[in-house]
């Protein structure tokens, strides 16, 4: 790119250095000046001053008075005069002269004493001091009134531009009487400057002269030193760096030295130092590319074989499986080190598998799919579930001689008697509800040495009967090591109250994964402190004809719901086909009845109990209603109806609220089976 001459640096610091010259030149040569004229013309106005005040000393108020009158002048006359011309000349001072205000006029005054010199009107001439008494002046120059004249008052002295005499300064003081008042009479001196001015501005030209001389010799060493010391090295500096940006020459800087600039020379060594450091830092993140994308190639590997060992949909059967199941692995970034699981043992049994590693890395993600593999493979074996975790502990011990362990849990659920079966080695301890209780709370389940850690481990299960709608919750350390504000942990403080919240609670299992994974993300303090973690859901289904229920919502599939619910478990109580047509009604509008009173995406459960010994049926309908009873709506009401109806039918209808949901329970006595 052409670089114009005026816009480089050499032009831009002789221009300032010329710049400087002339400004500190003329602001020399103008002060000098100023402060010079300025002392001369204070020097002049003091000498007019004193000579003024010398000569008022000597004259008195009657004499002048006398020589005013009278106009004759006497030997003392003669001796004023010649005092007054001895001042002149022996000072020079041009005009040394007294004057005395007239009445009745602006600015006339008559002379009363004067040099032999003296100027009149218009016109210099020379005069006898006889023939100047009397004369009138006319001083419009004067700076004092007529009354201010004519009161003695004091006045500085001032310059004027005489038109033949040229610039002049007048000095004058009033003369007092013996009693200090004004006698009539000033004492005026008047000094011409014009020689002296003319002398000034000679000098000032010489020196004007002489200070040019002075600012271009030393401006031209001036750049010629700034030159040979600065601008050639800069430019130097310039190319060096423009031939390194262009890739011309990589190693310009290595010839250039400066002789005595020595911050230049310490700037070209730190170009090739920072040069030097450019290079390596290239090849450090060339190197670093090449591993960061290997590391990223070996995680994608590591997460598609974890995610290829995730569990795939149970088959398909014609009866439903008397469990639900459902898992997750959350993993915001980087390698996930955990994993979940379930898979058939039989036809009614199911393994479920919730497992991490206690540290990350590409290693433990690897391992994590051996050791998964491992365990799978002994569970399937048909050994019990301690012996198969004892045999998996000890292939994996000897596979890694201990350095690298597994965290898992292990359960299995026997689906036609609902016996669960479990083994922690090392993992988190889950959480258990029980249907009736309606709350989850911590199992106790002991937790053993991880797999692979020590070969001496002897595990032993946890037995636990569930029935329908028991759930249970586990997850990894992943989710319970999540840190809130303070000391808080994810899994202390908050995980327990989460998952209790009444629409978590009730909520499918796949839903109830979803709000306890946002729960612990909100919890954390820094996005950055949730790691990876998996989680696993389980819950027993399988109905009993005395005592089932099921989650409905609030709306016509949940109707249609109740009704499917309802008729099974008639017909599996083998209630008569009159009597359970008219419990489906009643069934119906009682929820009808609830569902009005609920929020439009309410949840219900609806439990329904047979007992046979007593040929009792109860219906029982939880929810949140508002804390109103449903049954009790308007005698025009719409739903007035369906009310007097599950009234009519039913033998008791109670209403209980509670904090967390509200309960409607219907009691009806069954017709005695035949036969009986």
């Amino acid at each position: 790119m052409k670089r114009k001459f005026w816009s480089s640096l050499s032009f831009q610091m002789m221009g300032m250095a010329l710049l400087m010259s002339v400004v500190l030149s003329a602001v020399a040569l103008y002060v000098c000046y100023d402060r010079y004229t300025d002392q001369l013309m204070r020097h002049y106005e003091d000498l007019g001053s004193n000579l003024a005040q010398a000569l008022a000393d000597q004259l008195t108020g009657e004499d002048l008075d006398r020589y005013y009158e009278g106009g004759e002048p006497d030997e003392r006359f003669a001796e004023l005069d010649s005092l007054v011309n001895t001042l002149r000349s022996g000072s020079g001072v041009a005009q040394i002269y007294v004057i005395r205000p007239i009445e009745d006029t602006q600015c006339d005054y008559a002379m009363v004493l004067a040099s032999a010199n003296f100027l009149i009107g218009d016109t210099y001439n020379i005069y006898d001091s006889y023939e100047s008494l009397g004369s009138i002046l006319t001083m419009d120059n004067l700076p004092l009134t007529m009354e201010q004249a004519q009161r003695g008052e004091q006045f500085p002295p001032f310059q004027d531009d005489d038109p033949i005499a040229g610039l002049l300064i007048t000095a004058g003081v009033p003369i007092l009487r013996e009693n200090g008042t004004f006698s009539g009479y000033y004492v005026l001196t008047d000094i011409v400057l014009e020689n002296v001015m003319a002398n000034v501005h000679a000098f000032v030209s010489d020196a004007a002269r002489l200070v040019a001389l002075a600012a271009i010799i030393l401006s031209a060493v001036y750049l010629f030193l700034i030159r040979r010391s600065f601008l050639i090295p800069v430019t130097q500096l310039t190319n060096a760096a423009r031939s390194y940006s262009e890739g011309e020459n990589k190693r310009a800087f290595s010839g250039l030295s400066f002789h005595g600039g020595y911050e230049l020379n310490d700037l070209a060594d730190t170009f090739r130092l920072m040069l030097a450091e450019i290079e390596v830092n290239n090849l450090e993140q060339l190197e670093l590319a090449v591993q960061e994308q290997k590391q990223e190639s070996d995680t994608q590997l590591a997460n598609g074989l974890n995610a290829a060992m995730r569990p795939k949909a149970l088959p398909q059967r014609e009866t439903p499986y008397p469990f639900q199941v459902s898992g997750s692995v959350r993993c915001r970034e980087g390698l996930a080190c955990c994993f979940y699981d379930y898979f058939l043992l039989d036809r009614e049994r199911l393994c479920v598998l919730v497992g991490e590693t206690p540290s990350r890395g590409l290693t433990q993600a690897l391992y994590i799919v051996i050791a998964q593999t491992t365990l799978k493979s002994h569970l399937r074996s048909g050994l019990s579930l301690d012996q198969a975790m004892s045999a998996a502990n000890q292939q994996l011990y000897e596979m890694g001689g201990g350095e690298l362990c597994l965290n898992v849990l292990a359960g299995v659920l026997d689906g036609t008697t609902g016996r669960f079966s479990c083994v922690n080695a090392g993992e988190q301890t889950p959480l258990f509800q029980r249907f009736r209780e309606e709350r989850y709370d911590w199992a106790d389940a002991f937790s053993y040495a991880s797999l692979g850690q020590s070969e001496n481990v002897s595990y032993h299960t946890l037995e636990l009967d569930l029935s329908q709608g028991d759930r249970l919750f586990f997850y990894t350390a992943g989710l319970a090591n999540i840190r809130g504000a303070g000391e808080q942990t994810f899994g202390k403080d908050r995980l327990r109250p989460c998952i209790n919240e009444l629409r978590v609670r009730q909520a499918d299992l796949d839903q109830q994964i979803q709000w306890v994974a946002d729960d612990g993300g909100a919890f954390a303090a820094y996005s950055s402190q949730v790691g990876a973690y998996a989680l696993l859901a389980l819950e027993y289904c399988r109905r009993d004809r005395a005592q089932a229920h099921c989650v409905l919502t609030g709306d016509a599939a949940g109707a249609a719901a109740m009704q499917d619910f309802l008729r099974g478990q008639f017909q599996a109580n083998q209630v008569p086909q009159r009597q359970m047509a008219q419990l489906l009604v009643m069934g119906d509008e009682l929820f009808a009845l609830c569902r009005a009173r609920g929020a439009q995406d309410s949840r219900f459960m609806a439990e329904c109990m047979v007992s046979r010994e007593e040929n009792l049926l109860i219906l029982r309908v939880r929810g949140a209603m508002g804390g109103r009873d449903p049954l009790d709506v308007p005698e025009n009401g719409v739903l007035r109806g369906a009310a007097d109806f599950v009234r009519r039918t039913c033998d008791r209808v109670l209403f209980e609220s509670g904090s967390g949901a509200d309960t409607v329970t219907a009691v009806k006595r069954l017709e005695e089976r035949r036969g009986t």
